[in-house]
Formats: C-alpha cells, structure tokens, sequence
C-alpha cells in the first residue's frame, strides 16, 4: 500500500499538470502573504527639523543668505495638493539664482513635517498649515498662509508670494569675479610704513 507521503506527491502533481483550476489550499502548498510597502515622499529640497532648523535657517553665517521654509503636514490634503508646486517653484528659483554662486547662495528652499516637529512649528508660529516662511539671515521677512479660496486660487496666490519674495538683488560680494581687484585698486605696500610692509601688491 502506498504510504501518505506518496499520495501526497501524486495528488500535487495530477493538480499542476490537469486541474489548473485546483488551487494552492487544495493540493496543501503555503503562500506567501501578500506585503504591505511604505513609500516614503520624495522631495528636492532638504527636510529641515529641530536640529538642522537652526544651524542652517537661523545662522547668519548660512550657506544661503536667504531660506524659504514650508511648514505642512502629510496628511492634510491642501498640502498634500500645495506641495508639489511648492517642490517646482522651489526648483525654478533655485536654478536661476544661484547659477553664478560661489561662496555662498542667495537661496535656499526647504521644509518641515510639522508632524513630526511640532514643538518646531510652535517655535516658528505656524498656527496653520500650509505656510510657507521666508527668512534672511535668520530673521523672518514674509509669511504666506492658506487662504479661504480654492485650492487652484492658493497655488496662484503662492506662486505670486514666492516670485515677489525672490525679487532680490544678489549682494555683489557674491558674484563671480568680485573679490578679484582691479590693477587700478592695487598699492606697492613699500611705500607704506614697516609694520604694513608686504612684498606683494595687495588689494586695498
């Protein structure tokens, strides 16, 4: 007599090969359940929190001489529908005012989950989400907030807030070329008393 094993074997194989109705359960093979996947948010510009916050927005001596934050939280849906011409602008400003940097950028655009930082959002004032904050050199200059229209009508207003908000005027010690004198503004230091003395021509 066969044993059960056998018959095991032989009923799995008649299944594969003549039944392709006969499902797993019947001919006893384990599945695999099925896995559940999280894709976290993808974002262009850095996600700023209660430790990199002040050593980069509130730092005079920044990388950026300006930042333009946006304060939102994922769930919400204007800012799950605000964000991404938030992401384009913040590009688009990027890129044309920082093309001739050197040393340091104009700007700098970024944001933060106040979900996860909300003492953050609290210290900040955010009182509303979304809102977009742009600060120079550590101190707050504009604001921008939700306002009771659609949604359509709040990206334009947005769009029009970041395109006034990044009409500035690059400092000139930023540009290409302006920490390099002119023969015109050169001194032979020879001239000068001993204790200004320097083999070199130096700029003024």
């Amino acid at each position: 007599m066969p044993s059960s094993r056998s018959s095991f074997a032989f009923l799995q194989l008649l299944c594969l090969a003549s039944a392709p109705a006969c499902s797993a359960q019947q001919i006893g093979l384990k599945t695999k359940a099925k896995v559940e996947t999280t894709v976290t948010r993808a974002s262009s510009v850095p996600v700023l929190n209660r430790v990199t916050f002040p050593g980069n927005v509130q730092d005079e001596m920044s990388l950026a001489e300006h930042w333009v934050v946006l304060f939102c939280v994922d769930w919400y849906e204007p800012c799950q529908m605000l964000r991404q011409t938030y992401l384009d602008l913040a590009r688009h400003h990027e890129q044309k005012l920082n093309v001739d940097s050197l040393l340091r950028l104009p700007v700098r655009f970024g944001e933060v989950d106040c979900a996860v930082d909300k003492v953050l959002c609290n210290e900040q004032h955010v009182d509303w989400y979304p809102e977009i904050v742009h600060y120079h050199r550590g101190d707050m200059l504009a604001r921008w907030g939700l306002g009771p229209g659609s949604l359509k009508d709040d990206a334009e207003n947005m769009t029009t807030f970041l395109e006034e908000q990044m009409n500035f005027t690059v400092p000139e010690d930023e540009a290409i070329g302006a920490s390099i004198p002119d023969s015109s503004e050169t001194q032979d230091l020879w001239a000068l008393p001993a204790p200004q003395q320097h083999p070199l021509k130096t700029a003024l």
